[in-house]
């Protein structure tokens, strides 16, 4: 298996205990893999549809922080409740981030049912981008962008009788976690085992999240 990544977003510990994956992170390496039969890892911004045995992964499902607050929503019966995510992204805007991060969340989430989204002029730094969604399931998130800021992510899920907080700025870890848990580099563990199959269906989730944001964009 290969994942094509930044080699810096790694967390190396990650790698001990699956030592069948390679990384990839040059562009030309990427282009020579999807030549080979092995299965080929790739972030949802650099996946073409023309590639062949590829899986997708998202930047929120890599970190895991977040596979630790799935699993505790994803236990829950009533998963009515209240996410709050706050980004500062290093570089330059970029739509992609966005459309990833509701792939990401649809995926915990399920469809979404309302979408508002409010930013800042383009050409003024640093940008803000502000969107609310509803999921069918009663579940409501509040997403705040900034971008050109040091990198930094803010996460608060308000569920029945719970309350749990990730706040990468103050380097501290979920109140019910390890310090394993609040790293902001990508675990490879959860890049396999979060991945999508670009089948029909993820095609279809991940336009729709294409579109909610460029039709969003352009208010």
């Amino acid at each position: 298996m290969n994942i094509f990544v930044n080699q810096k977003k790694i967390d190396d510990r990650s790698l001990h205990s699956n030592s069948s994956l390679k990384i990839i992170s040059l562009e030309e390496e990427l282009q020579d893999k999807l030549s080979k039969k092995d299965t080929l890892y790739v972030p949802y911004e650099k996946y073409k549809q023309e590639f062949d045995n590829v899986k997708v992964y998202t930047d929120l499902e890599s970190y895991a922080f977040f596979d630790k607050l799935s699993g505790v929503i994803t236990q829950r019966q009533d998963k009515r409740g209240v996410l709050r995510l706050g980004r500062k992204i290093g570089g330059d805007f970029d739509k992609t981030i966005l459309v990833d991060d509701l792939i990401a969340l649809s995926g915990l989430f399920g469809k979404i049912s309302f979408v508002k989204i409010n930013h800042s002029q383009r050409n003024i730094k640093p940008m803000h981008v502000s969107i609310i969604l509803r999921f069918m399931d009663g579940v409501l998130a509040n997403l705040d962008y900034t971008f050109n800021q040091k990198e930094d992510i803010f996460i608060e899920w308000s569920g029945i009788n719970e309350i749990i907080e990730y706040d990468s700025a103050k380097i501290q870890s979920f109140k019910r976690f390890d310090d394993k848990a609040s790293s902001l580099y990508y675990d490879v563990n959860m890049i396999v085992k979060n991945a999508y199959e670009p089948d029909q269906d993820w095609m279809k989730l991940s336009t729709n999240c294409l579109s909610i944001i460029e039709e969003g964009l352009i208010k």
